[in-house]
């Protein structure tokens, strides 16, 4: 009969302490580690967001300076309220490049703590611009589709299809 080995207790349950709190520490490292992937990963888009944003504000500025350079002698007024959007809008457009997100956060939080009734008009009107605008992206695309498998003029009664499929399985041919 074979000798069976055994170890006490107590260094077994020491044994098994020490590799679960190796474990835990080792998922913490991870977790510590992707944790700070993903945020320095959403900090490089929000920048690049941040910047796409100024540059295309820098062109609604110069835009709203070449319409009030045309406006100049016959409409003052309006010359006039344009200049001052450009200049507003150049503002803006500088503090969101030199700003850094946080204080971005905490400007805006500032605006809507004081103009709450403003804020939630800008809100509902970004949120109504953003969905014309995905609702619009999604019909050219609809579109684009649907041209590419109508039939087209062909030879006799026949249609030709902008796309013919492969195999030849569907679709007059």
């Amino acid at each position: 009969m074979a000798q069976r080995r055994t170890e006490p207790r107590g260094e077994t349950s020491a044994a098994v302490g020490e590799a679960t709190t190796a474990a835990k520490e080792t998922v913490r490292e991870a977790t510590s580690a992707a944790r700070e992937a993903a945020t320095s990963r959403a900090q490089g888009l929000v920048e690049s967001g941040k910047t796409v944003a100024a540059t295309r504000m820098e062109g609604v500025a110069n835009a709203l300076r070449n319409a009030s350079s045309q406006m100049q002698g016959e409409q003052q007024a309006l010359a006039s309220y344009a200049q001052r959007a450009a200049d507003a809008v150049e503002n803006a457009s500088r503090s969101l490049r030199e700003q850094d997100v946080d204080a971005l956060l905490e400007s805006a939080e500032r605006f809507a703590r004081r103009n709450s009734a403003a804020f939630l008009g800008g809100a509902f009107v970004a949120g109504f611009a953003l969905a014309r605008f995905l609702k619009a992206s999604g019909e050219r695309r609809s579109r684009a589709s649907y041209a590419a498998w109508t039939p087209t003029q062909g030879v006799g009664d026949e249609p030709v299809y902008a796309h013919e499929p492969a195999s030849g399985s569907y679709g007059p041919m």
